[in-house]
């Protein structure tokens, strides 16, 4: 698994210490040193795990020296000590710094055997309006985003040694890599202050479970996946969740699996859960098929996710319809839901079928690529949420006939069409 190190270069004077610090690890190794990224950086390798590659952000005064403790070899120590010095007379001349850097990251990466980025910012007190404070976001965010690879498994995030606002900048811009490449993106900190000898070494756990929890509450607001998040506050009952939600997603409503979900639901008020709990509390009063494809398409409405409500709204018209048509039951025939789009003049009238016939044109087109017209249109946002609040208005009206009883009026017809694709 390939490891990607980020951590910062502090402006506090730690390189001078004359007796090398003991840092405890989590798993009872202890390793010493002056500079825990460079400790850090050795437990890992130690440790068999492939660094690729160590980011190191810092301002012009921070403590560059601190990078001779990567060189073991006193040849390279010793070039190192010459760069820095040229470093720090160069720091004010753009094109000479930029090939300084380069030269201490080369140096670096023959020392180590790992890929060496520097990011050298301006100092933060020269941050005094907001388009320097602009200029500076931007250089962060363009040099960090040169050092991401594809190739990266995990991201050691060191905060040992944070200052104003660029460690937050920086734990910003790589949360987005959990996306692409990134399985794990770890934080770690060495708490330099503690008045123990052994300086204990923490991984913050509870920030990578947040960042886990962001991801399962992002999952349910744009796919509706609401197992991940509930597991998180009912880990006891994660299986009975996950089968709960297969059904859902097969359109397969058991009154036992709602009232199995009502019970899950929290009760007592939970933050991050207010809005899943409304959704689910819909979700689980719903009595029949066609009504969870109603709150389904909802769902997916309410989010601007059009062209994945315009399929589910019309399952649920022409579910609501079949039932009306040829009584409950038939709702799960293919063949039957196939003959009740043909007959869904029968039960819609005037307006109210020129709204399903729009609907159904539009969704073959979403569903099976079906052009039915030589003339190709895109419908604007505004005409999906008329389309949609117009077919809301049918579903409500058939739903509200299924609720009163009236249903089967064609029950006794016994010629089937098979229609697969409209």
């Amino acid at each position: 698994m390939a490891i990607m190190i980020f951590s910062f270069v502090p402006r506090m004077n730690i390189a001078e210490r004359s007796e090398k610090i003991t840092f405890h690890f989590p798993n009872k190794s202890q390793v010493k040193g002056n500079y825990f990224t460079e400790v850090l950086y050795r437990f890992l390798s130690k440790r068999q795990k492939e660094v690729k590659a160590v980011v190191l952000v810092g301002e012009k005064a921070s403590k560059w020296e601190l990078l001779l403790n990567f060189c073991e070899n006193e040849t390279y120590k010793n070039s190192l000590k010459q760069l820095l010095s040229k470093f720090k007379n160069v720091l004010e001349k753009d094109s000479e710094l930029k090939k300084t850097i380069a030269e201490i990251e080369e140096l670096l990466s023959r020392a180590t055997d790992s890929r060496f980025k520097l990011i050298v910012l301006d100092n933060l007190e020269t941050i005094n309006d907001a388009k320097k404070n602009e200029d500076f976001q931007k250089t962060l965010i363009s040099e960090i985003l040169r050092t991401l690879s594809v190739n990266i498994d995990e991201i050691y995030f060191d905060t040992t040694y944070t200052q104003g606002s660029i460690p937050l900048l920086t734990f910003g811009i790589l949360m987005p890599t959990r996306y692409v490449s990134v399985k794990k993106l770890r934080v770690i900190h060495a708490n330099t202050n503690s008045a123990e000898n052994l300086k204990p070494v923490f991984e913050m756990e509870i920030i990578e479970q947040i960042i886990d929890f962001d991801e399962a509450i992002a999952n349910f607001e744009q796919n509706g996946d609401f197992a991940r998040p509930l597991r998180y506050f009912m880990p006891k009952k994660s299986e009975t969740i996950k089968e709960i939600y297969k059904q859902f997603e097969l359109n397969y409503v058991p009154r036992e699996a709602m009232e199995g979900l009502k019970k899950i639901i929290p009760s007592g008020q939970i933050y991050f859960l207010e809005k899943v709990k409304d959704e689910l509390l819909a979700i689980s009063n719903v009595q029949s098929v066609e009504e969870l494809f109603y709150q389904k398409a909802k769902f997916y409405f309410v989010r601007g996710q059009y062209f994945k409500a315009i399929p589910l709204i019309f399952e649920a018209i022409v579910t609501a319809a079949t039932v009306i048509l040829y009584g409950r039951g038939a709702e799960f025939d293919k063949r039957m839901r196939n003959k009740a789009k043909d007959k869904m003049h029968s039960v819609v009238h005037d307006d109210d079928y020129q709204t399903f016939e729009k609907l159904r044109t539009l969704r073959n087109r979403v569903i099976h690529g079906i052009v039915e017209t030589d003339y190709i249109t895109f419908p604007s946002d505004e005409e999906l949420k008329e389309l949609f609040e117009k077919s809301s208005i049918i579903f409500e009206k058939l739903n509200i006939r299924i609720k009163n009883g009236d249903i089967g009026i064609l029950k006794n017809e016994t010629k089937v069409y098979e229609d697969f694709w409209i």
